[in-house]
């Protein structure tokens, strides 16, 4: 096997800021060549912002103006379910579209297809009257953003193949920044502008149709790129057969499941406790807020700690932290809990983190992130559509709450599993 000690130190540095010469390392291909692209740097780097930004903000707006959707359109506990549990859904089935429309359209076209039908989805889910518009429009919004999510990594490496750890860093921080501003922006505009819920979920769409713009002049330069010749390559049939694969994959699900319940239902229960409208989204923006710097921090720790499950046991600790001070005290100290909540959150960055350790080619790590997040995300879907039948019809969320802390537990059990040192190639061979 090939060892690069380069590519390893890149990898690690845009996961945690540290970089790490593994005696085992990932390997990858050497990067696409970029001679035939003429373009600033800045206006690569500023449509990936752009693109980053939509990746979440059109996904978490839903979790601000769900009350007043729920109350206009009297959508039923199963509705609502249905409704926060579509992410997980579409990026579980339809992620997997995204290296195929690529190797198609090229990197960039396939970007301008995405935010183009991501701008129509969100107008049709905010200004085309009744339910069947509002899970339609968000059917299509999320569909196109699964499959900008998969390709978002191949496009940093594609366009900056020297610079991967920096604009992987900005790339992070995006996503986060753009999950708090949806959070805590859209009611205040809204009431700005007369009030109107509708106003308030379409008006990101004007955010994805402004993102269009600067890869309109990336696709005319662009050529069609196949991002499948990665090496290592394994088929999902193969790794089905582990059961450690099977167990990242459930600590992906447990951990999206946790991040869409406080993204999409955490404004309902505050609200539903007594804080207003605009008070209970902004608490959720903070969790973004707060997610977003200690994310920072994970894989360094990571890397550093002799015994890395120690961070598993600490962002458990934080998780039940949050959740056993919003079960007694929900007025009070409330941005102590969801700080608290916050950094928990950042489980996210840890999962990613842990599945480029866990095998030893490119291409095995591509494998199985893509399996890893297919059924993460399936499972977490089902979770919540089942959390929404339950819950969404109750205004004591007592019961919830007392599920978010025992989930946690479970969490850290498979989470310590997961960090465990193991490859998904060792696997295959026992």
């Amino acid at each position: 096997m090939s060892r690069d000690p380069e590519i390893v130190a890149e990898v690690a540095t845009a996961a945690g800021g540290v970089p790490v010469i593994d005696t085992d390392p990932p390997t990858r291909p050497a990067p696409p060549s970029r001679s035939d692209l003429r373009l600033p740097r800045w206006l690569v780097i500023g449509a990936i912002i752009l693109l980053a930004g939509n990746l979440r903000a059109a996904v978490n707006v839903i979790g601000a103006v769900l009350p007043q959707m729920r109350e206009a359109l009297d959508l039923s506990g199963a509705e609502a379910g249905l409704l926060t549990a579509l992410p997980a859904f579409c990026f579980g089935f339809l992620g997997a579209a995204g290296p195929f429309v690529a190797r198609k359209l090229g990197p960039s076209r396939t970007v301008i297809v995405a935010l183009v039908v991501m701008t129509l989805g969100q107008l049709v889910r905010a200004f085309v009257p009744g339910r069947p518009a509002l899970f339609t429009g968000s059917a299509i919004t999320l569909a196109a953003i699964a499959i900008a999510n998969v390709l978002m990594p191949s496009l940093v490496r594609y366009y900056f193949p020297r610079n991967v750890a920096a604009l992987t860093a900005v790339y992070t921080v995006t996503l986060a920044a753009f999950s708090s501003a949806a959070s805590i922006l859209t009611l205040p505009f809204e009431n700005a502008v007369g009030g109107d819920w509708r106003v308030g979920l379409g008006s990101w769409a004007a955010f994805s149709l402004v993102a269009i713009l600067p890869w309109l002049i990336i696709g005319a330069r662009d050529r069609a790129v196949d991002f499948s010749n990665n090496g290592g390559h394994l088929k999902l049939l193969q790794i089905a057969h582990s059961f450690k694969a099977w167990i990242l994959a459930l600590f992906f699900g447990v951990q999206a499941f946790q991040a869409y319940i406080i993204f999409g239902w955490m404004p309902t229960i505050l609200h539903d406790e007594g804080h207003g409208l605009v008070a209970a989204a902004a608490y959720v923006g903070l969790v973004s807020l707060v997610s977003m710097g200690a994310s920072i921090f994970v894989p360094t720790l990571m890397h550093r700690l002799h015994h890395p499950s120690l961070v598993v046991w600490a962002l458990s600790a934080f998780y039940i932290g949050g959740y056993v001070g919003l079960y007694f005290q929900p007025l009070h100290l409330t941005w102590l809990w969801t700080s608290l909540i916050g950094i928990g959150s950042s489980y996210f960055t840890l999962t990613l983190f842990v599945v480029t350790m866990r095998a030893r080619t490119h291409g095995g790590v591509l494998s199985l992130s893509g399996f890893m997040q297919g059924a993460g995300y399936v499972l977490a879907g089902a979770g919540l559509l089942l959390f929404g039948i339950v819950h969404g019809n109750s205004k004591v969320w007592d019961a919830a709450i007392i599920v978010l802390v025992v989930l946690t537990v479970f969490q850290t059990v498979i989470g310590l599993v997961s960090v465990s040192r193991w490859t998904i190639e060792d696997e295959l061979q026992d």
